[in-house]
């Protein structure tokens, strides 16, 4: 009978055991399959919200971007392929958001060369910026949109 009971216990903690490792276990980590969220979006959703006829959305999503920060840089990706929308309103967003992930968006760097060589008016002025943020010039405390009008 002390040995049934054993077995049972053992059982018992094998199933409880194989529960937690399936509930905390192996799950995947990282990325969720749309790539990099932004409270709660993913980001290409708001890039595409760039590109609204709606005047609200699109502030909305400048504003959203405008918010990254260096917890983001799972986004520098998507935020890079973003500076090569036909959109300028869509290459000022990826920008701003660029610029404010700062230096762990270094990989960026050539893309918004190329931005600023080949766009006109606010994309240019953010990537501008954006560029400065990244290495490490930027004008801490203002926003991109603000410093960007300054110069």
């Amino acid at each position: 009978m002390n040995d049934a009971f054993a077995w049972c216990v053992i059982a018992l903690l094998l199933v409880c055991l194989a529960g937690c490792f399936l509930l905390y276990g192996e799950g995947e980590q990282g990325l969720p399959e749309g790539g990099a969220e932004l409270d709660g979006r993913p980001v290409q959703a708001w890039l595409d919200d760039l590109g609204s006829e709606d005047r609200a959305t699109v502030h909305e999503a400048m504003e959203a971007l405008g918010t990254m920060g260096p917890t983001n840089e799972d986004a520098v990706p998507e935020l890079t392929k973003a500076l090569h929308d036909a959109d300028p309103m869509v290459r000022a967003g990826a920008a701003r958001a660029l610029g404010r992930i700062g230096p762990a968006a270094r990989p960026a760097l050539p893309a918004l060369e190329s931005a600023t060589e080949a766009g006109l008016g606010r994309d240019v002025r953010e990537a501008l910026e954006a560029r400065s943020r990244i290495e490490g010039v930027g004008r801490r405390g203002e926003s991109s949109s603000s410093a960007a009008e300054s110069h």
